[in-house]
């Protein structure tokens, strides 16, 4: 998309990309650039996005006897 140096467009386009890697986040379709900007920009500002343990279970509730 050409967007004019210096012109109000820039931070509008900005603010729609953030708006949009939101919008398909939310129905959990995000498009990993957008996400990883999104997830760099809120961390950027000092937001705290928490951490997501992807580790297996300690226990898988299957008894060894």
């Amino acid at each position: 998309m050409p967007l004019p140096p210096f012109s109000s467009e820039q931070a509008r386009y900005k603010g729609l990309k953030k708006a949009l890697a939101v919008y398909r986040l939310a129905f959990g379709q995000p498009r990993q650039e957008d996400l990883v900007g999104y997830l760099v920009d809120l961390a950027r500002s000092g937001t705290n996005i928490g951490q997501l343990d992807l580790s297996p279970p300690k226990t898988l509730g299957v008894s060894g006897t």
